[in-house]
């Protein structure tokens, strides 16, 4: 008898030890789907966010893309008229010396000839950018690095990259996330023939050698706005090539 009670009594602990690990593993179970559930709503609400920012953030590109097209149109206007006359653009200001002299010029070479014109188109372009650029700017609220137009032409300078003119924003959502953007201006290459003699100018052809975009991403940036207004990077802003 003593024995049979003995096996009960052990029965019994086995069967208490069994539903204690049982209930432990069920509420580690109940645990983690709860935790892994608040983590995927989270993020679905971080990615919506995201994407809501870098939607404006394309919105904004798609405006100075369309005033880049009518700044390049006005330099290849000008490149295919006024040029031949050695005469400089009549609707931009603060034309400096330098490219005065410059558009009059004639260089020993083709080569040098095709590298002058490429540069002249490439300086034009970007005064009819920084000048056409400044009203949408400020429609949009967005930061333009520089208005000054003779910053551009002086041929004292060197030529001109992307970097050298740039449009800056910050997007932000009652979040606190927040997306900062910074965007190059980038110039078509042309392919140029020339003419023969002193009339090589009115003979001139210039042809894209290939497609670019107007548009260079030079930072693309999320960040997590504090308490204290300050930033916290989740990703460094290098934009990968």
């Amino acid at each position: 008898m003593r024995a049979l009670n003995n096996q009960r009594g052990a029965a019994s602990v086995l069967v208490i030890l069994l539903i204690v690990v049982l209930a432990t593993f069920f509420a580690v179970a109940i645990m983690a789907t709860w935790t892994q559930n608040s983590l995927s709503i989270r993020t679905a609400e971080r990615a919506a966010v995201y994407y809501t920012l870098d939607g404006e953030a394309e919105r904004i590109i798609a405006k100075v893309d369309a005033t880049l097209y009518e700044a390049q149109r006005k330099a290849i206007a000008y490149m295919d008229t006024l040029y031949r006359e050695d005469a400089v653009p009549e609707d931009l200001d603060g034309i400096p010396a330098s490219f005065k002299r410059e558009v009059s010029r004639t260089p020993l070479n083709s080569t040098m000839r095709s590298m002058m014109v490429e540069d002249i188109y490439k300086r034009v372009y970007l005064a009819y950018a920084a000048k056409d650029l400044v009203p949408i700017c400020e429609e949009l609220g967005v930061q333009l690095s520089s208005e000054d137009i003779s910053r551009y032409l002086d041929v004292k300078q060197p030529s001109p990259t992307p970097e050298d003119l740039t449009v800056s924003f910050a997007l932000a959502d009652a979040s606190g996330m927040m997306l900062e953007v910074t965007l190059g201006i980038n110039c078509d290459h042309y392919r140029i023939i020339f003419g023969e003699g002193v009339a090589w100018k009115q003979a001139m052809t210039m042809t894209p050698r290939g497609s670019r975009d107007r548009v260079q991403i030079l930072m693309w940036k999320q960040c997590q706005q504090r308490n204290d207004q300050s930033t916290a990077p989740t990703y460094d802003g290098t934009v990968k090539k």
